[in-house]
Formats: C-alpha cells, sequence, structure tokens
C-alpha cells in the first residue's frame, strides 16, 4: 500500500465515557482482523473492538459493503425539495462520468424498505468497484435528481472525509 493510501484515523466520536465510534480514511476490508488501536501515548489496548454493523454504518455514510456489492442508500426524506413519487435520483461518481448518469436506468436508486422505512438504494458489483478502486484510487459519489440537482452527502456523515467505521 502505497504512503499516500494508508489507513489512519480521520475522527473519534465519543459516545459516552467508556465507548464511542472510530473513523478510518479507509475501509478496513481484512475480514479476520481488526486495526491496531491504542488509546495514548502509552498505547493502552482498547477494552473491545468490534465493526460496526453495515446497515447503520450505510444508514450514515450513504454507502455500505455487502458480500456481493457495494450498497448505496440515501432516505428520500433526507432529500431537499425531492418527490419521491414523482422525481428520480441517480447514482452518479468518478466510475461512470458524473452527469452521464442522469437518465440511465442502471445507475437509478430504486425504492426499498429497510427496517420499515423507505430508503433508495442502488446495488452495484463489488468485483467492478474493487477493480475501479484499484485503478483509480478512491471512489467519489454523489447523487442526482432527475431535475438535475445534485445532492451532496451528509457533510456529517462519515464518509465525507473517511471511509469506514468502529465501535469501541
Amino acid at each position: 500500500m502505497t504512503k499516500s493510501r494508508k489507513r489512519k484515523i480521520a475522527s473519534v466520536l465519543w459516545q459516552d465515557d467508556r465507548s464511542g465510534h472510530v473513523y478510518l480514511t479507509r475501509d478496513w476490508k481484512a475480514s479476520d482482523s481488526l486495526p491496531p488501536l491504542f488509546l495514548g501515548y502509552a498505547q493502552a489496548p482498547l477494552a473491545s473492538l468490534s465493526r460496526e454493523d453495515p446497515m447503520n454504518y450505510g444508514k450514515q455514510a450513504y454507502y455500505c459493503y455487502s458480500k456481493r456489492s457495494l450498497q448505496f442508500m440515501v432516505s428520500p426524506e433526507s432529500i431537499p425539495n425531492f418527490d419521491p413519487k414523482n422525481d428520480k435520483l441517480y447514482l452518479a461518481g468518478s466510475f461512470n462520468g458524473w452527469a452521464d448518469a442522469m437518465g440511465d436506468a442502471d445507475w437509478q436508486l430504486k425504492k426499498e424498505k429497510i427496517e420499515g422505512k423507505t430508503w433508495l438504494v442502488k446495488r452495484v458489483s463489488r468485483p467492478w468497484l474493487s477493480e475501479y478502486e484499484e485503478r483509480n484510487g478512491m471512489l467519489l459519489f454523489k447523487f442526482l435528481t432527475s431535475r438535475n440537482h445534485w445532492i451532496k452527502t451528509n457533510s456529517a456523515a462519515p464518509s465525507a472525509n473517511t471511509g469506514a467505521s468502529l465501535i469501541f
């Protein structure tokens, strides 16, 4: 891994005095291990460390990994001036020519019920995206409405500046 692609801690959000979330600059994809994280200069080990549930992460970051795909997801309620009955939403990014995605059914997000709530979802093959990421580096994306409005990701979302989430 090149120096510019090393995983680093981007931010830590404390939930209380004993737990919180660690956001890394890149996804931690190793399936059999967690990153070596310590507290303070003495490098005290954390009492526990686990991966964030992918769906919980996806609700904040607008994407999450599954076994076979990268799932992009957004709540229609969070999109200003968006009418889910009449408007369409497209996934636009560095991997599909950004604005070229508008009107392309292959990049349209579809309504899906997740835990009783309606979400707009698009799944993209993980092998295809992995090959793209290896060739081009980081995946960049936004959402684009059928009325040509760009929807920024939530600036407080982990994906705005980072790519991975762990709970301690």
